[in-house]
């Protein structure tokens, strides 16, 4: 049961990262600013809250296209 869980859960980090890569050509038009992933692990989530659900990671080394931001908070797109 355990192995299965993170089969799924491998699973589905691979389908957000997909997701993300295929709308990068869709979105890099609308990119403000590109930043650089420098934590071990950065959390992505469903909105911008850290009460949203961890939908995906991004790790170190990682670009991200920011498209809209409010506060602290911003709406990415996976680059490269």
């Amino acid at each position: 049961m355990r192995n299965l869980k993170k089969i799924i859960n491998m699973i589905f980090s691979i389908a957000v990262i997909l997701s993300l890569s295929i709308t990068v050509q869709a979105n890099i038009e609308n990119c403000t600013s590109v930043y650089q992933v420098t934590a071990t692990q950065l959390n992505v989530r469903d909105q911008a809250s850290t009460s949203g659900s961890v939908i995906g990671a991004l790790h170190r080394g990682d670009q991200v296209c920011i498209a809209q931001e409010s506060g602290n908070w911003g709406k990415l797109t996976l680059v490269g």
